[in-house]
């Protein structure tokens, strides 16, 4: 079983805790918020049916969350704009990492956790990579024998904006 902690109970951090709870072999085991409300039990089982906050851990403090220790990975679901070398820290602590994208919106950043992740020798991978989607293979394995000189990609779907998908809940 890996142990999980989660950075960022938003809507994009309660939906990959939704989805965690159905595997097997993960366990939630820390959960960390600036914002205390978005920690709360009633508002997350709204998005997690079921879920209780027995035997998990609490944290509105990222330093707190490491210092404490007892999980294998960490979910980053935090804006890119508010990183602070949560990703760096956590790779350097020997702790896997799930970030959610963009992992950051400068290079050097970006490059700096790229950096950490191969010293430290931790898995680490980012979040809406859609190569397993079913339109996406269609498309791939549609276009192997073809050679592509343009392509046009719409998509409808609601308007999401990231700085509300992010923020205080």
């Amino acid at each position: 079983t890996v142990k999980v902690a989660m950075l960022g109970v938003g809507q994009r951090g309660l939906q990959h805790l939704h989805a965690l709870r159905q595997l097997p072999d993960a366990q939630v085991v820390a959960l960390c918020d600036p914002y205390p409300d978005n920690l709360s039990e009633e508002k997350i089982r709204r998005y997690a049916p079921g879920f209780t906050a027995s035997g998990i851990g609490l944290y509105t403090s990222f330093a707190d969350l490491l210092a404490a220790g007892g999980f294998d990975a960490l979910y980053v679901s935090i804006p890119p704009g508010r990183h602070d070398g949560e990703v760096v820290r956590a790779a350097a602590a020997g702790i896997h990492i799930f970030a959610e994208k963009p992992v950051s919106l400068f290079l050097d950043e970006a490059r700096e956790q790229d950096e950490a992740i191969r010293r430290a020798g931790v898995i680490s991978t980012v979040g809406f990579n859609q190569r397993h989607c079913v339109w996406h293979t269609a498309m791939r394995d549609f276009l192997a024998d073809k050679r592509l000189v343009m392509m046009t990609v719409v998509g409808n779907a609601a308007l999401e904006g990231h700085s509300v998908k992010h923020t205080h809940t």
